[in-house]
């Protein structure tokens, strides 16, 4: 399991409720996820991506995916510090899956939640 080890913070974003039918993500959005994982590595923060479905609250661990080089890769992280709520849609984020996601998270003592509904910049 990913833990932050060099970093000095960790940030998961939250993408939405499902993965979309393909695992990893493609064209525009793949090119923007790079550009927040470049950007914030160069900054020592660990970023991760990762769907509602995602999330094993018992564990207290995300399966979260980043891009190394020009692959997208999944793997285990414990919780971040950060929880980054990019949900695309109003829809989607109030489906009870993430309703409930965020409420959690919104309660957990060890994590901030960002942007904690949509268009709540």
């Amino acid at each position: 399991m990913r833990k932050s080890g060099n970093y000095i913070c960790t940030v998961g974003v939250l993408s939405g409720n499902q993965k979309p039918h393909r695992d990893y993500p493609q064209s525009k959005k793949a090119r923007i996820m790079k550009e927040m994982i470049s950007y914030a590595e160069n900054r020592q923060v660990l970023v991760y991506f990762f769907y509602t479905l995602d999330v094993n609250w018992r564990q207290q661990v995300i399966k979260g995916l980043r891009c190394k080089g020009n692959k997208w890769v999944s793997e285990l992280f414990s919780f971040p510090d950060i929880v980054y709520n990019r949900i695309p849609s109003r829809t989607l984020e109030n489906r009870k899956e993430a309703q409930h996601l965020l409420r959690k998270f919104s309660e957990h003592g060890g994590l901030y939640l960002f942007n904690s509904r949509y268009l709540d910049k």
